[in-house]
């Protein structure tokens, strides 16, 4: 039977061959043209430089102006504050980094209100002075009026596009470490001139006899790719960066070719007329980070994520250029997507300058901030409230006849008890602390407040003989402890939030005294 089954396999092995060799000698006989492209740039590497990057023109003061994305016009517009004052963006330039700085107001340059430029999409704020032109720049910095001269002038940088998206976040507040699923895109574009691009046009072309000719799309391991030091888009590397779970995590390398003779769509959706390749770098994968919270307000708080990325190069040989694409996916992931127990509030994509304590040099950074806000209806209804009930329970024993001591103690005493099991139930969700949270602060309070009626209850017991000084004690209890308890809660909440204003519930932040 066995023998019948082997013979039976290998009839249909080769019918299966002789198909294949009659009806479609290409599938064989393919031309292996990634293989060929890898081939040709490992061995004509000192000929076709494939480490050669593509090098970006910036004329302007050493700075960069804030966009933002207009909703309702569904397009990119020049940011003005409520004065009409244009926002420093980003710095270009590490020699202008003393003089001015990010978030800096431009209020006028050369004497000219900033309201008197006509600014169009045609006619950008840097086009209306000249190359090495200085300018003496009215800058407001938070309250504070000054004046700067800033020449204009012209350099060379490596550029490449790099772009990072957020797709998922999940906060473990007890390891203090918050985890992050991360998209990473990035593209360097080569001119014609490039000799990889040059490869490119000539080992990754398919001509099939009948059809239209096209390039073919190469893709390559990472690691291979920088094995042999070929250029590279993605420049950057992440900051308070814990561990990278290699498990979840999927990257590689593509090269593509464009020529608007082959493909002529290139040249209206790019806007390329000429050949061109581009590098792209992708990847995604689970990315751990180091939480720095600040948590005094809990379970009143708010906190603001960051995940900030460093260019490898100096200020002086390169920065990060983020598409528009980046902060509109910031945009719908704030607006789309839930963090477990908060709230997302808002998001922004910012540029800030790095600097390495371990180094002299400045790098450029680009940070995504999100923030976020506690939901703090869990623990409203679920251990503040309680909390209060317990202690209602606890003080209802002041109604009790002074004589049945036992009766009052059980109840104050199981109430106490009911609170310390409280705590552990706060414990399981925080790290160790060095210091007290506005809840920490809550749950103190309640256990002083639960022990006041035991003592209540052993001096009226003690005075239960004496119709005048027993009674009203625990009249005093009846008539301020309710009232004392919430005026010492609400000044504890109260001081909390002025000590960390910017760290409060939107709800409580009218009681920061600014």
């Amino acid at each position: 039977m066995k023998e019948k089954q082997k013979k039976f396999k290998k009839f249909i092995q080769l019918l299966v061959l002789v198909f294949l060799i009659s009806f479609s000698p290409k599938i064989l006989f393919a031309k292996n043209y990634c293989g060929e492209f890898l081939y040709d740039l490992k061995t004509n590497f000192n000929e076709l430089r494939p480490n050669d990057v593509q090098y970006w023109s910036y004329n302007d003061f050493g700075f960069d102006l804030l966009y933002k994305y207009d909703v309702n016009k569904e397009e990119w517009v020049l940011d003005k504050s409520k004065e009409g004052y244009l926002e420093v963006n980003r710095i270009t330039d590490e020699t202008v980094i003393d003089k001015i700085n990010i978030g800096d107001l431009i209020i006028s340059a050369n004497g000219e209100k900033i309201e008197n430029f006509n600014i169009t999409d045609d006619k950008e704020f840097f086009d209306f002075f000249e190359d090495n032109e200085e300018v003496n720049f009215k800058i407001k910095r938070n309250k504070k009026f000054f004046e700067v001269k800033l020449k204009k002038k012209d350099k060379s940088l490596m550029a490449p596009y790099f772009d990072f998206y957020v797709k998922s976040i999940e906060l473990n507040e007890k390891s203090n470490k918050t985890e992050a699923r991360i998209v990473i895109d990035a593209q360097e574009e080569l001119d014609k001139e490039f000799g990889l691009t040059k490869s490119a046009m000539k080992n990754m072309k398919v001509i099939l006899e009948g059809q239209d000719d096209y390039f073919t799309s190469c893709t390559f391991e990472v690691e291979d790719w920088d094995e042999n030091s070929f250029a590279n888009p993605f420049t950057a590397k992440f900051l308070n960066i814990h561990r990278i779970d290699y498990n979840t995590f999927e990257s590689y390398i593509a090269v593509n070719a464009y020529d608007p003779a082959v493909d002529k769509s290139h040249k209206e959706t790019l806007g390329w007329d000429d050949q061109y390749a581009t590098i792209d770098y992708f990847s995604d994968g689970l990315y751990v980070f180091n939480n720095d919270f600040n948590l005094k307000n809990f379970p009143f708080d708010k906190q603001k994520l960051v995940f900030q990325v460093k260019n490898n190069f100096h200020m002086t040989d390169g920065l990060l250029r983020i598409s528009n694409a980046s902060e509109l996916h910031l945009i719908d992931f704030v607006k789309k997507k839930k963090i477990s127990g908060w709230n997302m509030t808002d998001g922004s994509l910012k540029y800030a300058v790095f600097k390495d304590p371990y180094d002299i040099n400045l790098y450029d950074s680009a940070l995504i901030e999100i923030d976020i806000e506690r939901k703090y209806s869990y623990y409203l209804y679920k251990v503040i409230l309680p909390i209060l009930l317990i202690l209602m329970i606890c003080w209802s024993s002041l109604w009790i006849p002074a004589r049945e001591i036992e009766s009052k103690l059980t109840i104050t005493i199981v109430c106490l008890l009911s609170l310390i099991a409280y705590n552990f139930v706060i414990d399981k969700d925080l790290p160790k602390l060095e210091y007290l949270t506005t809840l920490d602060w809550i749950i103190l309070i309640s256990y002083f407040y639960a022990t006041i009626p035991n003592f209540f209850a052993i001096v009226s017991f003690n005075l239960k003989n004496d119709l005048q000084l027993g009674p009203k004690i625990d009249s005093i209890g009846k008539k301020y402890g309710a009232l004392s308890y919430i005026l010492i809660i609400f000044f504890i909440i109260v001081f909390n939030v002025n000590l960390n204003p910017d760290n409060a519930a939107a709800v409580f932040s009218w009681m920061a005294a600014r």
